[in-house]
């Protein structure tokens, strides 16, 4: 609970408020009952109507404002959180006359709407002087607001007029009661401010009234008339023992008397109310002196529920989204959010964004589904709950790179190489074409297609076979190779010869059959030609390949992945 000053008056006994029953049925009798009951009042929802508040006795309770000072104007703050107060206001007694009572101060009791920040100005009204001393009326805020009474031998002055100000109008008044003449009391205050009692030929001065003062008291003496009300002073009582008037949203009228035989004094009238529709008011008028004001906060409804707008699910985490609900005055001291419908509340720390507030709630099970509400945090009752949403926190997805798959070499068979020239229709040609003559010692460029891609070949030069090379075939199954006619070959009928395999893996064989002439040696004779094939031993490689029977090939091949 949030306290305004409460200021003590040196010399004036300050008294402390009775319990306030509310115009929705709730006691304050201590500041943790009152809160709730306050709560209770403000969730009905506020408005600037003002609510009627029950009679106040002299019992001691815990207020937020009180204001007892008549010789100075309070000032008041209202502070955040609060969206009304319970006002309470006690006017000034009429001071008594001889033998005679003056009459009772005002009471108002009435709750306004409030906002944060908002200031008002607290005025106690004092009670009026007695009989026999000044005669002087009430303060109020440090100046005169009941009438005085000045002749020789004074009635009781008119009491001091009790004000809630704001923003320069008063907004609450409890009026000062008038003061008592001779033998004869002055009027209570009230909405209507009573008239003072008569006295022989000398009428009481009138009450005020909700719109206008009241008039001075008549006698039949000359000089002996009251002095009516102005604005919201009471009138002056100018005749021996007549009363002042008291103050009020409208003052009393002053009594009238005669100036010439004093006992004849008539009582001054009591100043009026101001009390907006629905408040209390003359349930407890005050009747022992000074008055007073009294407030009590009434606490903002809580906050409204947010929208929970996004819930994102994170590793063993939800990312939270949401806006505030509509701003009903609560302060909102923080964030909270519930995984089991309210049962269990956890804080949650928040950013701003815009309009929007975010936030992380860690320690969530990945894969199990999770129902999220959030709401504010405020005092002394917290906001509703958001709308709820369901987020199911996983890990994250890694994706790992490919592996490298180890090269694989496969062996091929090596290509046959058989002992007699093979007969095929396929023909080995050359980059110029299908030549039919050759010199021993000459280069050739051999061409061959339709082979097993990526695969071996081997080049053999008949009569008996000799190796001249080998070649491997591209990606669609073809070749070309530089092969050397050997120098020592006999000159006569030959054939080259492509062995490899085909793509359905079967044997393949390209022939070029050519005429071999004798290289021609510089400045000697050249060997005949003899017309017939002739045998050439076959070199080390050839009769290696022969022996095994077939060749080892590596072809190495990267695997797809």
């Amino acid at each position: 609970m949030v306290r305004c000053p409460v200021v003590r008056v040196p010399g004036v006994r300050a008294r402390r408020p009775g319990p306030i029953t509310t115009g929705v049925g709730v006691r304050s009798t201590s500041p943790s009952r009152r809160a709730l009951g306050l709560v209770a009042a403000g969730a009905m929802g506020l408005s600037t109507a003002v609510l009627g508040v029950g009679g106040v006795a002299h019992a001691d309770i815990a207020t937020d404002i009180y204001w007892a000072d008549p010789a100075h104007s309070g000032p008041v703050t209202i502070p955040a959180g609060v969206c009304a107060v319970d006002w309470v206001l006690h006017g000034g007694t009429g001071g008594t006359g001889a033998g005679s009572s003056g009459g009772a101060g005002g009471h108002v009791a009435a709750r306004t709407a409030v906002t944060a920040g908002q200031q008002f100005t607290l005025l106690a009204g004092a009670g009026g002087a007695a009989a026999g001393s000044t005669g002087a009326g009430g303060l109020s805020g440090g100046v005169h607001s009941g009438g005085a009474a000045t002749g020789g031998t004074p009635g009781g002055g008119g009491g001091g007029r009790t004000a809630v100000v704001t923003g320069g109008a008063p907004l609450l008044i409890a009026g000062g009661g008038g003061g008592g003449g001779y033998g004869v009391a002055g009027g209570d205050a009230g909405p209507g401010g009573a008239a003072g009692a008569g006295n022989g030929e000398n009428s009481g001065g009138g009450g005020g009234t909700a719109s206008a003062a009241g008039a001075g008291g008549g006698s039949g003496y000359l000089d002996g008339d009251g002095l009516g009300g102005a604005g919201p002073v009471g009138g002056d009582a100018p005749s021996d023992g007549a009363g002042g008037g008291g103050g009020g949203a409208f003052g009393g009228g002053g009594g009238g008397g005669n100036p010439t035989y004093a006992p004849e004094g008539a009582g001054g009238g009591g100043g009026s109310n101001l009390a907006p529709a629905g408040a209390t008011a003359n349930s407890a008028l005050n009747t022992s002196g000074n008055g007073y004001v009294t407030g009590n906060h009434v606490p903002c409804p809580p906050p409204a529920a947010p929208d929970l707008t996004a819930l994102t699910a994170g590793n063993g985490s939800a990312g939270v989204t949401f806006t505030p609900g509509a701003d009903t005055g609560a302060v909102i001291s923080g964030w909270e959010y519930s995984t089991d419908s309210g049962s269990h509340w956890t804080a949650l720390a928040t950013t701003s964004s815009g309009g929007a507030r975010t936030g992380t709630i860690t320690g969530l099970p990945n894969g199990t589904a999770v129902t999220v509400v959030v709401r504010a945090v405020s005092s002394p009752a917290n906001g509703a709950a958001s709308n709820a949403r369901t987020v199911t926190p996983a890990a994250p997805v890694t994706t790992s790179p490919p592996v490298a798959q180890p090269e694989v070499v496969e062996e091929q068979p090596a290509p046959r190489v058989p002992a007699t020239v093979p007969t095929t229709p396929l023909t080995l040609t050359t980059d110029k074409g299908d030549i039919t003559r050759a010199e021993a010692g000459e280069q050739l460029v051999v061409i061959g297609t339709g082979f097993q891609p990526n695969s071996q070949v081997a080049i053999v030069v008949y009569s008996e076979p000799r190796l001249l090379g080998t070649a491997t075939t591209d990606a669609n199954g073809d070749f070309r190779a530089t092969v050397t006619v050997p120098a020592d070959l006999a000159a006569g009928r030959h054939s080259l010869v492509a062995s490899g395999f085909a793509p359905d893996g079967t044997e393949r064989f390209l022939r070029l059959d050519v005429t071999v002439a004798a290289a021609s040696a510089p400045g000697g004779p050249t060997l005949a030609y003899t017309g017939a094939d002739i045998a050439v031993p076959v070199g080390a490689g050839l009769a290696t390949l022969t022996a095994g029977g077939a060749l080892l090939l590596v072809a190495r091949r990267r695997s797809a992945g």
